[in-house]
């Protein structure tokens, strides 16, 4: 009697463990797409994705959004909602540019009181006591903005015409904050 010939164990384990490594790497970029990909755009449907060939890196929405806001100007500004949106290359590995841009979003119960809210934040900034200067009132793309020069960039601030209910802020970290704040005035 002549016994048949068994495999190695070891040749069919390797297998196993190239499947299940195979498996594995193929399920983290599943995940990863899933989480970094989908879900910004399931989340944030009413946000624009790009920005000046900027990513949407970010976003804050909802209560934290109005907490965040109302503590940035110590004091309850009466807004209805408000979300924070960061745009970046930071998506992209190969880009050379460090660009990046917050757009802090604010709606109030009216384009009457966006108006007063807008009107306020410029006196306070003339006022002094912030670290904020140089206000000036500038028109782009037949829409008035208020620029002024503060930390982390160029800061830049108005009334939206697509929502005239939304007051919007934008600081924007680049080269070009100009080009940026075009783009922004015909997405906000």
């Amino acid at each position: 009697m002549t016994e048949a010939p068994t495999r190695p164990r070891k040749k069919r384990s390797g297998l196993v463990f190239q499947v299940l490594l195979v498996a594995a790497i193929l399920a983290a970029i599943w995940f990863s797409f899933g989480r970094n990909v989908l879900s910004l755009q399931n989340r944030q449907e009413d946000l624009p994705l790009k920005l000046a060939e900027m990513q949407l890196a970010s976003v804050i929405k909802g209560t934290e959004a109005l907490a965040q806001v109302n503590k940035l100007h110590n004091l309850n500004l009466g807004l209805t909602s408000a979300y924070i949106a960061e745009y970046s290359h930071t998506f992209n590995p190969y880009h050379n540019s460090n660009d990046k841009v917050t757009v802090w979003v604010g709606k109030a119960e009216s384009s009457q009181a966006a108006a007063t809210l807008l009107s306020r934040m410029r006196q306070g900034i003339e006022k002094g006591g912030s670290p904020f200067s140089n206000l000036r009132q500038i028109t782009v793309n037949e829409q008035t903005v208020f620029a002024l020069d503060g930390p982390g960039g160029a800061h830049f601030f108005y009334q939206s015409t697509k929502n005239s209910e939304e007051v919007i802020w934008l600081t924007v970290e680049a080269a070009s904050p100009t080009f940026i704040l075009e783009q922004a005035l015909e997405l906000f």
